[in-house]
């Protein structure tokens, strides 16, 4: 039963957030012990949308973001709701919000064991597991066969890209350079044939996006990222790449949580996935 001093949840305004109100959504980030950096928040302002659940006072109490690439794709991350107002099906209204809008296309997202009840009732299934593995990487001896990317690789990055996503991410792509602590491609035969980086969350820097025709270039580009970045490393490895967790094992790294791919619609997902091997972020696959 709903506490007699709380508003009815569908009384309380649900509305798209603007950028200028990033201290709200920190607010409730601190709130949740859950940090990510502003530029983080605003790149999803950038590429996305979020919208948000707000008291009758202006405070905001559930927030999730959404990014959508076309008609055929969109993720959704990002979603959390004020300790103090979850089981009111906050965060649920903000999840068919941003189901809403993001019309026929396939929608995926990383699910905690805490969120993936909620997602399961709004029809997603679970796709595959997936481990984050965290920890300072040892050992860790970089081919060489890498470089740092070029703002003029983009039209191959991208294109190499589109073809593993099945949707164009230019947009995404064009911000990396930017964004990212480090963006690296192997190139073979004049062909780009896999490129990877990583950027600096709160306090672990994460490794993502990486895409690579074969395992043995996504394992290579893996050592070369790590090996040009400092701190803790966080990536998330997908069941159906080994490779990664067996590099993340053999350089130190250990297990520190387990997240469900899902996605809404029983529709492949588009592209060539055997060429994805790391999401970008939980909050943009």
């Amino acid at each position: 039963m709903t506490a007699p001093d709380r508003p009815a949840d569908s009384h309380l305004p649900l509305r798209r957030l603007a950028s200028t109100e990033l201290s709200a959504i920190q607010d409730l980030a601190y709130g949740r012990d859950w940090y990510y950096p502003d530029r983080t928040w605003r790149l999803l302002f950038d590429i996305g949308e979020l919208h948000g659940v707000f008291d009758e006072h202006g405070r905001l109490l559930t927030v999730g973001a959404l990014c959508r690439f076309g008609d055929e794709l969109a993720s959704i991350g990002m979603v959390m709701t004020d300790p103090d107002h979850e089981g009111l099906g906050l965060s649920r209204r903000v999840m068919e919000r941003l189901i809403e809008r993001a019309g026929p296309a396939q929608v995926t997202l990383y699910a905690t064991r805490a969120g993936q009840p909620l997602y399961e009732k709004l029809g997603f299934a679970a796709t595959a597991a997936s481990t984050m593995y965290v920890g300072r990487p040892t050992a860790v001896t970089p081919t060489g066969r890498s470089r740092l990317a070029e703002p003029a690789d983009l039209p191959r990055l991208a294109e190499l890209d589109a073809r593993a996503m099945g949707v164009d991410r230019s947009h995404v792509l064009a911000r990396l350079f930017a964004y990212a602590d480090v963006l690296r491609v192997i190139e073979q035969d004049g062909e780009l044939i896999a490129y990877g980086g990583a950027w600096r969350g709160s306090d672990k820097v994460v490794v993502g996006p990486l895409i690579a025709h074969r395992s043995d270039d996504a394992v290579d580009l893996l050592s070369d990222i790590a090996g040009s970045v400092r701190g803790v490393l966080r990536l998330e490895a997908h069941s159906e790449r080994p490779h990664l967790a067996e590099w993340a094992l053999a350089h130190g790294l250990r297990e520190q949580a387990a997240i469900t791919p899902m996605s809404l619609r029983t529709t492949p997902l588009p592209g060539e996935r055997g060429l994805w091997h790391l999401p970008l972020s939980v909050a943009i696959n």
